[in-house]
């Protein structure tokens, strides 16, 4: 039994292939004697009791039977089989492979997460778990999958000088961020040099035996506090200042080159550009959809009118404000 999550914890079998491996060394069902199929195999993958525990009514308990596998193998299991980690499958041409919409898309019918395995040494396809019971989606070529998905990313490509337009009112957002900020600058600066001066003033008064040790230590004491605070609060938007630009034109070049992007790379990275663009991706009777992420919906509500009809030829600074999400 040990074998069975070992071997499909790697990643790199298929239940069925699991299946024929534990078939090969003699697994049967106790009392048939008779050859144990695949359904039995993902039955078994799926079991908690063989971690010593059980599950009732969505509450884990601890069982009384001694435990087969560790808890830590069992949820590398369920990692693989809901796609949760990349496949590794060392039989392509020597080198590891990994599947790139794993852990990304659900079945549309059930709900069950979609797994993907290699057929004739080279083709990739998805199918759903069937953790719930039979469905019926179809198999699913990795490429079919992949020009829905490129299909998706190409409604993120702004209209031919859209994409500068768009960045010069993300920049002319940005003065009047940058004024807001420069006016908080001045304002803590003043805060700080005016908390200085009280201290050097209760220090010197302290001296001339004005006022006691103790009230001067309770005194500068809470001005120290309060310059410190001001420190951290000016240290925040000095380095966030900057950062509101950059950030807000990089999302933009990666919106509008997202689709190019995705069609140039494979595996791992198309699954970490996808994970970051979108989410709720479901594939039911060989369609695919999904959500934009923040701020790529507001991206997309911007695209979508730059080519609609009913919105005319041009394109001003008011359009900004619906992507900027204000």
């Amino acid at each position: 039994m040990r074998k069975i999550f070992e071997w499909y914890a790697t990643g790199a079998y298929s239940i069925r292939e699991v299946g024929l491996m534990a078939r090969n060394i003699g697994l049967v069902h106790p009392r048939s004697q008779a050859k144990v199929p695949n359904s039995s195999i993902h039955r078994i993958l799926r079991n908690r009791v063989y971690t010593g525990e059980f599950e009732w009514l969505g509450v884990v308990y601890k069982g009384r039977r001694e435990a087969l596998i560790s808890k830590d193998l069992w949820l590398m299991a369920q990692d693989v089989m809901d796609g949760r980690v990349d496949a590794r499958i060392p039989r392509t041409g020597g080198s590891a492979y990994a599947f790139a919409f794993s852990g990304l898309v659900s079945c549309g019918h059930c709900g069950c997460a979609l797994t993907a395995e290699i057929k004739k040494g080279r083709y990739i396809y998805y199918h759903c778990t069937q953790y719930k019971g039979k469905c019926p989606e179809k198999y699913v070529r990795e490429e079919v999958m992949a020009e829905q998905f490129a299909a998706i990313l190409s409604r993120l490509k702004s209209a031919p000088g859209i994409h500068d337009l768009i960045v010069r009112a993300l920049k002319s957002s940005f003065a009047t961020e940058r004024e807001e900020h420069e006016l908080a600058v001045t304002r803590l600066t003043g805060e700080i040099d005016r908390l200085g001066k009280r201290i050097e003033a209760v220090y010197t008064d302290k001296l001339d035996g004005k006022i006691s040790a103790e009230y001067y230590k309770r005194a500068s004491s809470q001005w120290q506090d309060e310059m410190r605070r001001c420190h951290d609060e000016l240290r925040r938007y000095q380095e966030a200042s900057e950062a509101y630009m950059n950030e807000g034109v990089d999302l933009l070049i990666l919106a509008r080159d997202a689709e190019e992007i995705f069609q140039k790379h494979e595996g791992a990275s198309r699954k970490r550009l996808l994970n970051l663009v979108l989410s709720n991706c479901t594939w039911k009777d060989a369609q695919l959809s999904a959500n934009f992420r923040k701020p790529f919906d507001l991206i997309l509500e911007n695209t979508t009118s730059q080519h609609d009809p009913k919105a005319g030829d041009g394109y001003d600074d008011a359009g900004k404000e619906n992507w900027l999400g204000n």
